[in-house]
């Protein structure tokens, strides 16, 4: 739990571990933080107080410690959180789960979209295309096959980097 040293109107935040001087000039060992009561910290303006976490798709910017009602509170500089990016490359038995829990229009689900698509491509593509889809490893985000399904399929890349976001987020 952090703490601060409380002197009139202006409030220090105190480094966890490290000794301190309080408003009179003493100096305390940093052991004072953890080891004293609440009453024996009060007694020389070092109060605890709560550590907060940013909301929901937020970030904290940087943090500060105010004066309210006689007490320390953090403050918080926030931001919002960056969108997340797409992985270059997802484990393949994670994006047919994907695929399959995702809804396509004129097919049960986007799996069998995707699947449809071999169809459409030239031999031997259409063939190497599926056995990538059936054996590779990983699906590459930015492979060849991947292109060619996204562009058969009309997909737009958000679409797609959505597609892998949401497959590396499964177990």
């Amino acid at each position: 739990m952090p703490h601060a040293l409380i002197h009139g109107e202006t409030v220090r935040e105190l480094a966890p571990g490290r000794p301190f001087t309080d408003a009179s000039g003493v100096q305390h060992p940093a052991e004072a933080l953890t080891l004293w009561s609440d009453e024996d910290r009060e007694a020389i303006g070092v109060f605890a107080f709560d550590e907060l976490d940013p909301p929901e798709g937020q970030v904290i910017v940087s943090r500060g410690v105010a004066i309210e009602d006689g007490l320390p509170v953090r403050t918080l500089v926030l931001a919002d959180a960056p969108a997340p990016t797409a992985p270059a490359e997802v484990a393949m038995h994670k994006v047919h789960k994907a695929a399959l829990l995702t809804p396509w229009e004129g097919h049960a689900n986007l799996k069998a979209a995707i699947e449809a698509a071999f169809d459409e491509l030239p031999s031997p593509s259409n063939a190497l295309a599926l056995i990538e889809w059936q054996q590779a490893p990983n699906l590459l985000r930015d492979g060849a096959t991947t292109a060619a399904v996204v562009a058969i399929l009309g997909m737009t890349e958000a679409q797609r980097d959505d597609l892998l976001i949401f497959a590396a987020s499964l177990p």
